[in-house]
Order: structure tokens, then sequence, then C-alpha cells
């Protein structure tokens, strides 16, 4: 007995096809379905993407819908997703737009192809901001590790190597909270008061008798502050090791002030008194030549050590940092 032929596979209606729901419009996801080459459907929320007349796009063809939008790179995804019979999906600029982004997926409708649109913007701005992150992170870890590697090779350098790795035990740990310091200001910069206190905070309190600070409240960029932790932390070392915080007696005065008659330059002093006498060494050393030389060229300014026999004085003159924001980042 011969089996009876099976007839044509009904066709959905295009709702069916498609959902219900989405042809009538929802608010966060728009479709435009093509049948045969030409447009059956372009919902509210698809044509506000797509920045086009939504009465207009219905009957259109294929092509002169997709030859009327704006944007090259938008016309190239979706004439590749009309010759791809499978699922498919791109993410593009909004048509005359820069920073706005549209993501579109293609379905099989059998027969034609729907393309769900959604608004993106959001999700492309944080992958954005995301990358840029990721690529200031190694930016800093790279220039982190160089610094490392300078320090190392001169806190090494002497003979006595168990005072050598203490003292570059001591520079790591000063450039570890710095780094806390910055990435607690979200690497905008700091302040130079609190570079300062946080420099001298394991050798003297801030209200101790023997620190005197005085300054206004300026702002450091993020490159100027590592290299002005770096020459604090020397200075503070070897006024513990052997100068003014070496006895009893000694004090410390950090002051700094913007001199309004030559263009705003900072002038930053730090001066010792009543320590040890003091003698000017035979060589210069880590902390010397990182103050005099590295410090001096990272401020495009002038760095300059006079070992008086009363104390140790170190005179900073740089072109004039801003004042501190009175809202920082959090």
């Amino acid at each position: 007995m011969a089996s009876a032929c099976p007839g044509p596979v009904p066709v959905l209606p295009l709702d069916q096809r498609i959902g219900r729901a989405l042809l009538q419009g929802r608010d966060d996801e728009g479709v435009v379905a093509v049948e045969d080459g030409r447009v059956v459907a372009c919902t509210r929320f698809a044509a506000e993407l797509l920045k086009c007349d939504p009465a207009a796009a219905v009957g259109a063809t294929a092509e002169a819908f997709v030859g009327a939008l704006g944007g090259e790179l938008l016309q190239l995804h979706f004439r590749s997703l009309l010759l791809d019979s499978g699922p498919s999906e791109f993410v593009a600029p909004r048509p005359y737009s820069e920073d706005e982004w549209i993501e579109v997926r293609s379905v099989p409708l059998s027969p034609g192809v729907a393309f769900l649109l959604k608004d993106v913007t959001a999700r492309e701005l944080s992958d954005r901001t995301l990358r840029l992150l990721v690529h200031e992170l190694n930016h800093r870890v790279k220039n982190m590790l160089s610094t490392v590697q300078s320090v190392a090779r001169q806190s090494l350098q002497p003979s006595d190597t168990v005072s050598a790795a203490r003292d570059f035990e001591d520079r790591l740990m000063a450039l570890g909270w710095t780094y806390d310091l910055l990435t607690q200001q979200r690497w905008t910069g700091a302040s130079l008061k609190d570079v300062v206190r946080r420099t001298l905070s394991p050798h003297l309190e801030a209200e101790s008798p023997r620190l005197q600070i005085n300054g206004p409240d300026l702002w450091l960029e993020a490159n100027r502050v590592l290299s002005f932790a770096l020459a604090l932390h020397e200075l503070a070392t070897n006024a513990v090791k052997y100068g003014a915080l070496s006895n009893e007696s000694g004090r410390v005065s950090v002051a700094w002030r913007v001199d309004p008659k030559s263009e705003g330059r900072l002038d930053f002093e730090w001066r010792e008194t009543g320590g040890p006498p003091v003698r000017t060494p035979r060589r210069r050393g880590f902390g010397s030549r990182l103050i005099e030389r590295s410090l001096a060229r990272e401020l495009g300014g002038e760095a300059n050590l006079t070992f008086d026999r009363s104390g140790l004085r170190c005179r900073i003159s740089a072109p004039m940092m801003r004042a501190a924001p009175t809202e920082r980042p959090g």
C-alpha cells in the first residue's frame, strides 16, 4: 500500500515566528524582519536605534534598507548577515554616532530572517574603560618594575650586603605605601602635605614637637609623587641614622611656599637642626643622587643638598604644582 505524500509544511505567521511581544514593541530590544528580500517588519525601538523611519522601512528591499543606514561598518555587517543562513551577531556604532553602540543578532525564521537589536552603549563604554585600565595598569607595572630595578641596583652596590639588603627593603616599603596613597586617589596624584606626613610617620608623629611642617596643600601628579616620596624617604632615613633624628634633641623642619615673584615656582626646604655635627660625605650615595639628579629631572627644576655643620639642608625649586582639590576621589 503506497504511503501518502506529505503536504507542504505550513508557514507560521510572522508574529508567531518572531515573538508577539517583540513585534508589538519591547523597550529593550527591537526587531527588523526580512522575507523574500524585503523588510516586512520594523519595530519602533529598532527604528529608533537605527535612526530610520519605520513606515518607510517596511516594504523596502533589504538592500535599499541597508544602503540607507548611516555608517559603512553597520552596512557591511548587515549585508554579511543577509548572506549568512545561520544565526550570527555583531556590535557596531549607531548610525551617525561614535559613542553609541548597538548589538545586532540574526535569527533564521524559515522563511526569512529577523534582526534583533539592542542598545549596548553602557556595556561597550564599560568594556572600553576596562581595556584602558588594563593598559594603564600594564604601563604602571612596567614603570614600577623599572623603579624597583633601579633601586635594587643602587642599593646593593655597597659591600655590606646585610645593610644594603635592609636599605633595599626599606625603600621597597616606601614605594609600597606610595602606591597605596596613589591608589586611594585613583592615581590622579596626591597632596604634598600627605606625602610629607606619610614619609615621616614611621619616625615621628605629626604632632611631635621635633617635627614642623608648614606649607599650602599642593597637589602632586602621580609621577611626581613617586619621585618626591622616595626622595623624602632618603632624607628621613638619613636623619634617623646620622642626622637630627639620631639623638633625642634634634628637629626637622619641612616647609614650602609658592613664590609669586618667580612665575609661581615651588620653593621646598628640608632643614635639620640639633643633630650631630654634619660632615660632607666623601662620595655621593644613592639618596644624594636620587635627590639631586632623579628628583630634579622629574620635577623639571633644581634640587640641592647642603651639608651644613649645624644640620643637613635640602632645597628644591620646581614649577608650581596646582592646589589640592577640595573633593578627592574616594
